[in-house]
């Protein structure tokens, strides 16, 4: 294998890490709950184990594909009350 074999596919490999680790990075720089200091902890953790980082700040942050929660594939709701709404009457009245 040449070295330009080699470069290649180590682009190949950087290229989607850098896509997740940036889009890692803003979800981390949006999250209300981190200081600062933790930011910064979180940010090196996604750039430096690119993509070990991105699952464990997912992880961590509990969002999307890296919460551990499984959505079955879509928004769900759950109805409990037999589809009427939550309290009241269901359009009828007393009288």
């Amino acid at each position: 294998m040449s070295l330009d074999q080699v470069l290649l596919l180590a682009l190949l490999a950087l290229v989607p890490a850098v896509i997740l680790s940036f889009l890692a990075t803003s979800e981390v720089l949006e999250y209300p709950l981190f200081s600062t200091r933790e930011k910064v902890f979180w940010f090196s953790l996604l750039w430096l184990l690119p993509y070990a980082g991105v699952l464990v700040v997912h992880r961590r942050l509990g969002l999307g594909w890296g919460s551990g929660k499984d959505s079955g594939g879509g928004d769900t709701i759950n109805v409990t009350d037999g589809g009427h709404g939550g309290g009241g009457d269901g359009g009828h009245s007393a009288s």
